[in-house]
């Protein structure tokens, strides 16, 4: 009797313990749903007050393919000479200061464009309490050329996909660094889970760490006619797949991007397919650049 009342009591705490951990994680689970829900509002709302400004509303799939062929993404090389001690303080120090401030309106002090990106800094540090992401070592430091504007470009150590966290720093006209903030974060239309719910069939602007693959699934299955990439989201923490057509203009320009099997960044433009049934398989439908830097 003594056994079968230990062994009673032992199920009835067990049974509470369980209840209690599935009673706050399913409480977490709301609170990230909800939170979820509210940088989904508010993202959308920022995305139509912005037709009025810089950002215009996604291109059609013609103008798409035809950007893919006629207007290839300006290469951006790297030039021989090093950087120069003052150059590499100078930016060094402005990121630091971007990395101390305390909120979004304290950041915007040291990112370019700031006038443009600021109600993307609310979006992403106040509404969906993102952080910067981890850093660790300063890897290496390199002066490009980009259209015309030589910028500097840090690299340090990260656990993100690549290894690797490139901070572009944009001179001003008074030659003093300010950081480019959308490719530092990886900034897009949607969120890898925004996207997936909302399941939009127009174009939305994604940065992506993307390799070929060889799991071809759905309407996209034949590997003959269409070229198939994993796409993870900025963070590691999403997936899904992107197909276009392996002889587009896009296919062939990916492609050459992602030759060997290696992981890349890259910015394009996404859409759910018509009809579409699956949110782990979208369309390609452009390529704005080989990289996350897209300047305007």
């Amino acid at each position: 009797m003594i056994v079968l009342g230990l062994l009673a009591i032992l199920m009835l705490a067990l049974g509470l313990v369980f209840g209690w951990y599935w009673f706050f994680n399913e409480r977490a689970k709301r609170e990230l749903m909800a939170r979820l829900a509210t940088a989904a509002t508010e993202r959308t709302t920022l995305l139509a007050a912005q037709t009025a400004s810089d950002r215009d509303a996604p291109p059609s799939a013609a103008t798409l393919k035809e950007m893919a062929q006629d207007d290839v993404p300006a290469p951006m090389v790297r030039l021989a000479e090093p950087v120069a001690s003052g150059r590499l303080m100078a930016a060094s120090n402005v990121l630091q200061q971007f990395w101390h401030a305390s909120t979004w309106t304290e950041k915007a002090a040291f990112v370019h464009g700031s006038k443009n990106v600021e109600p993307l800094l609310r979006l992403y540090y106040e509404t969906q309490r993102n952080k910067d992401p981890i850093s660790g070592a300063l890897v290496r430091s390199e002066l490009l050329r980009l259209k015309g504007r030589e910028l500097l470009v840090l690299t340090y150590a990260s656990d993100l996909p690549g290894k690797e966290l490139q901070a572009f720093m944009v001179p001003g006209a008074d030659g003093s660094y300010l950081l480019d903030w959308e490719s530092y974060v990886g900034w897009g239309d949607l969120t890898f889970p925004e996207f997936g719910n909302q399941y939009p069939d127009t174009s939305q602007l994604m940065r992506v760490h993307a390799r070929s693959d060889t799991n071809y699934q759905g309407e996209f299955a034949n590997p003959n006619l269409y070229l198939n990439l994993e796409l993870v989201s900025p963070d590691g923490l999403y997936r899904l797949h992107g197909y276009c057509e392996k002889n587009s203009p896009t296919g062939l320009a990916l492609a050459g991007a992602v030759a060997g099997g290696v992981q890349t960044k890259l910015t394009l433009y996404l859409a759910y397919p018509e009809g579409g049934k699956s949110p782990e398989t979208a369309r390609i439908t452009g390529v704005v650049a080989d990289r996350w830097l897209v300047l305007k």
